[in-house]
C-alpha cells in the first residue's frame, strides 16, 4: 500500500460535510475544498480518521437508464459478491479529480470515450455506515453516453444500463453509496421514478 492517493484532512472539511448521505456542493466550492487536499501514502490513510480519502463515483447514464456493475462470485472480495453498483470509481494518483474519474472509466469500461458527454460534478457522498465507508468521501460525476458499454473484467462482474424500477426492486442488492446516489438521482429527476424494464 505505498501508492500515493490523494486526501483530505477530516478537520479541514466544511460544516455542511457533518450532514451524512448525499451533500449537494457547487463545483466552485469543490474546487476551493480541493486546494488543501494532499497526496499521502495509502497505508497512512486507510483506518485513519484524521484523513477523507477522496473518491470520485463516476453514474453513467443513458435513455433514462442508469449503467449498473453486478459482482460476480469470481472476485475475491466475498462481501461484495452479488452486490449492485451504479457508480465507477477508484483512489486517485492525480489532483485532476475529473481526469482521475475519466481515467478509472477508461480502467473498468470498454467505451468510447467521443460518446462520452462531459462529466458533471453534483455533490459528495458521506456515509458514516461502515470502517471503510468512514474512511472515504464521494465525489459524485453523472455522465451522458450515447454509445454501448461494457465492463473490462467480464469474468469478475456484469454490467447493462438499468431501468430506474430495476434497481429499486433490487434496492437491498444496492451498495450503500449506490442508494445514496439513487435516492438523489431519483430526488433530482435524473432518472425516471416510474421506467420500463
Amino acid at each position: 500500500m505505498d501508492e500515493q492517493i490523494l486526501v483530505l484532512k477530516q478537520t479541514e472539511l466544511p460544516l455542511s460535510l457533518d450532514q451524512e448521505g448525499f451533500v449537494p456542493s457547487a463545483v466552485d466550492s469543490f474546487t476551493a475544498l480541493l486546494e488543501s487536499a494532499q497526496f499521502i501514502r495509502r497505508g497512512e490513510a486507510e483506518g485513519n480518521p484524521a484523513w477523507r480519502q477522496i473518491i470520485p463515483y463516476v453514474v453513467l447514464l443513458q435513455n433514462g437508464r442508469a449503467f449498473a456493475v453486478e459482482r460476480l462470485s469470481t472476485q475475491s472480495e466475498a462481501r461484495l459478491h452479488g452486490r449492485l453498483s451504479v457508480g465507477i470509481g477508484g483512489h486517485l494518483n492525480e489532483a485532476d479529480i475529473a481526469a482521475g474519474a475519466r481515467r478509472e472509466l477508461h480502467e473498468e469500461l470498454l467505451l468510447d470515450q467521443a460518446t462520452l458527454a462531459p462529466l458533471v460534478f453534483r455533490g459528495f457522498i458521506n456515509d458514516h455506515s461502515s470502517a471503510v465507508s468512514r474512511d472515504h468521501l464521494g465525489c459524485l460525476y453523472t455522465v451522458e453516453v450515447s454509445g454501448p458499454v461494457s465492463v473490462r473484467e467480464s469474468d469478475k462482474m456484469v454490467g447493462l444500463f438499468q431501468s430506474s424500477s430495476f434497481l429499486q426492486a433490487n434496492r437491498h442488492r444496492l451498495e450503500n453509496w449506490s442508494v445514496i446516489t439513487l435516492d438523489y438521482l431519483l430526488e433530482e429527476g435524473l432518472l425516471p421514478r416510474e421506467s420500463e424494464d
